[in-house]
């Protein structure tokens, strides 16, 4: 028997879709109480330090996370958001997949 889905990992980026999948994802997880984890991934040049802070695109994170953490609560779901900084949006997304277990 599969283990059960107990985290669900969605990448948000503002796009159509985005509240589209949060509702997938806790279509997934509610039946196990899990959590889905938002993230939204600043994508940081290569010539910037991989932690520089980039406000424009963090204050654009924050306001997208708060909408969909809205959402994943009003469909009465558990749910985290966390802005990563990464060179690249698929392999950091990929990555915490990998830690998060989800």
């Amino acid at each position: 028997m599969a283990d059960p889905l107990k985290t669900a990992l969605v990448a948000v980026m503002g796009s159509d879709l985005d509240e589209f999948t949060v509702g997938i994802a806790c279509d997934l997880v509610k039946p196990h109480k899990g959590t889905v984890r938002l993230v939204y991934v600043i994508e940081v040049a290569r010539q910037l330090a991989l932690d520089a802070e980039i406000p424009f695109e963090s204050a654009r994170g924050e306001k997208i996370l708060v909408q969909m953490e809205k959402i994943a609560k009003s469909r009465k779901c558990k749910v985290e958001g966390e802005i990563l900084q990464a060179r690249s949006l698929g392999p950091a997304v990929v990555e915490e997949a990998s830690l998060r277990r989800a």
